[in-house]
């Protein structure tokens, strides 16, 4: 009867492992994706930034065309 009761145990001691584990590697997954979320926003903002810095250059050069006549 002992050992039945030792061989439960183990066998619920194993299952929750595997839970743990399974849930652990949800969890890295969704990590991952977050990562790839944000490097993805990272290279966006980083592309507007370079679209509103020569925006601003080009704006700048035809006010300066306009200014002195060119």
């Amino acid at each position: 009867m002992m050992e039945v009761e030792i061989l439960k145990k183990g066998t619920a001691s194993h299952t929750a492992a595997k839970e743990s584990s399974r849930k652990h590697v949800e969890f890295l997954g969704l990590l991952s994706a977050t990562m790839q979320a944000d490097k993805a926003v990272y290279v966006i903002s980083i592309f507007l930034l370079f679209l509103v810095e020569l925006l601003g250059f080009m704006y700048s050069l035809i006010l300066d065309c306009k200014l002195f006549n060119l």
